[in-house]
C-alpha cells in the first residue's frame, strides 16, 4: 500500500515540475514576444516622426541612414579605435595617407634585403 502512496506523491511532483517549466517557458516567450512588439512600434513611430517632422527627401534621408548604419558598422568592428590608435602611433591620420608605388630599383632593393 506504501509503495501506491509513493508513487503518486513521486508523480504529483513531477506533474508539478512539468507545469513549473511550462509556466517558466511561457513566461520567457512571452516576454521576448512583448520586447519584439515595442522594438517593432518604436521603430515604426520613429520613421514616421522622421517622414513627417523633416523636410528631407528621400535621396537625403538615405544618405543620413547609410552614414549612421556605417558608423555603427565601424564602431562594432572596432575601426575607430583603430583608427585612432595609429593616429597616436605613427602620428598620421590614415585616411589622409596615399598609396605609393615603388620603382623598379625600390623593389630591386627590397627583394635583395629579404634574400
Amino acid at each position: 500500500m506504501t509503495h501506491y502512496s509513493y508513487l503518486d506523491e513521486i508523480s504529483k511532483k513531477t506533474r508539478h515540475s512539468q507545469l513549473n517549466w511550462l509556466f517558466l517557458i511561457s513566461l520567457i516567450s512571452m516576454v521576448i514576444i512583448a520586447l519584439l512588439v515595442i522594438i517593432r512600434r518604436e521603430t515604426d513611430f520613429f520613421v514616421a516622426v522622421q517622414k513627417t517632422k523633416t523636410g528631407l527627401s528621400n535621396n537625403e534621408r538615405l544618405e543620413i541612414e547609410n552614414k549612421i548604419l556605417a558608423s555603427w558598422a565601424k564602431r562594432d568592428l572596432g575601426l575607430e579605435e583603430r583608427e585612432e590608435i595609429e593616429k597616436r602611433v605613427l602620428g598620421i591620420d590614415v585616411n589622409e595617407v596615399e598609396a605609393k608605388t615603388l620603382s623598379a630599383e625600390d623593389k630591386k632593393a627590397i627583394e635583395e634585403k629579404l634574400k
